[in-house]
C-alpha cells in the first residue's frame, strides 16, 4: 500500500470534526423544522446561515474548548462548569447567535461617528482577508470575555482598549446631524453604549428567533450581566441598560434623537461587508 493510502492523524481529526459539525447542523435543523413545519423558505435560510458559520466556528479553538458543538448534538449535556446560571453562557453557547452579528454591525454603522471611525481606521477594506481577520478577532474577544479565565479576559480588554486608543479623528464634512469638525473617539462612552446596545438587541432577537423564547426575567438578567463591561471600557457606571425595557427605551431614544442615520460612508462600508470582492476577502 502506498503511504498516501493511510489516513494521517490530521486527516482523521478533520474527518471527525466534519462529522461532528454535520451532526450539529442536522440536530439544530431538526428542531427548526419541528418548530416551524410549514416554512420551507425559512428552513433553507437557516441552513444557509449554518452552512457558512459552522465550518468557521469548528476551526475556532475557543468553541472547541467550550464543547459547544457537542452540546448541540447532545442537548442534555450541561453548560460548562463554573457559571451554570450565567445568561451570557446560555446565549453565547449557541453558535447560531453568530447570525445576529450582521444585524448588529449594520446598526452600529448607522451611527455616523461609528461609521467614520471604521472607515478611517479599520483595515478590513484594504487588508487581504481583512473581513475574515476582523470576524475572527471579534469572535475570539466575545468568546474569551464569556468563557475565558479572568487573566484571558483581562488580556482581551487590554487589547481592545489599545485598539481604541488609536481610533479617533475629526469629521471632514457633515455626516448626519454631526457637522464638519466634530471629533470622534472609540473611547467615547456614547458610542460604546450604542455598540453595546446593538449587540444586546441583536443577540436577544437571534436567540429567540432560532433557539427558544426567553422569559422577561432572563432578558433582564442578560442585560444586567452584560452591563458589567462598564468599568472595563471606561463607561460611566449606570450608562448601560440593566433591563430589556431599558434597552428598548435606549434604542428608541437614540433613533428619535436623529443621531442614527445611514450616511454614504455607512452604505459604502455595508456594501463591502455584504458584497465582498471575493470569498472571505
Amino acid at each position: 500500500m502506498a503511504e498516501s493510502d493511510f489516513d494521517t492523524g490530521e486527516d482523521v481529526a478533520k474527518s471527525s470534526s466534519q462529522r461532528r459539525t454535520a451532526a450539529a447542523v442536522e440536530h439544530f435543523m431538526a428542531e427548526v423544522v419541528a418548530k416551524n413545519p410549514n416554512e420551507p423558505e425559512f428552513h433553507q435560510a437557516v441552513r444557509e446561515v449554518l452552512g457558512s458559520v459552522y465550518p468557521f466556528v469548528e476551526a475556532n479553538p475557543l468553541y472547541r474548548d467550550a464543547r459547544i458543538l457537542e452540546r448541540l448534538v447532545e442537548p442534555e449535556r450541561p453548560l460548562p462548569a463554573g457559571r451554570p446560571d450565567s445568561m451570557a453562557w446560555k446565549l453565547h453557547s449557541e453558535i447560531v447567535l453568530l447570525a445576529g452579528w450582521g444585524r448588529a454591525i449594520l446598526l452600529q454603522l448607522a451611527h455616523p461617528l461609528v461609521a467614520r471611525g471604521v472607515a478611517d481606521h479599520s483595515g478590513f477594506r484594504t487588508e487581504r482577508r481583512g473581513r475574515l481577520r476582523r470576524l475572527d478577532r471579534t469572535l475570539r474577544a466575545m468568546l474569551t470575555l464569556t468563557f475565558g479565565s479572568l487573566e484571558e479576559a483581562a488580556g482581551v480588554v487590554r487589547r481592545i482598549n489599545a485598539i481604541h486608543d488609536r481610533v479617533h479623528g475629526t469629521l471632514a464634512s457633515r455626516e448626519g446631524i454631526f457637522p464638519a469638525g466634530t471629533r470622534y473617539s472609540a473611547h467615547d462612552p456614547a458610542l460604546l453604549s450604542w455598540v453595546h446596545a446593538t449587540l444586546l438587541d441583536s443577540f436577544l432577537l437571534t436567540y429567540e428567533l432560532f433557539v427558544t423564547p426567553l422569559t422577561g426575567e432572563e432578558r433582564d438578567r442578560y442585560c444586567e450581566e452584560s452591563s458589567g463591561v462598564e468599568p472595563l471600557f471606561g463607561i460611566p457606571s449606570g450608562s448601560l441598560p440593566r433591563t430589556a425595557a431599558q434597552l428598548e427605551s435606549y434604542l428608541h431614544a437614540r433613533l428619535a434623537s436623529g443621531e442614527v442615520v445611514v450616511t454614504d460612508t455607512a452604505r459604502a462600508l455595508a456594501a463591502e461587508l455584504l458584497y465582498p470582492p471575493g470569498p472571505w476577502a
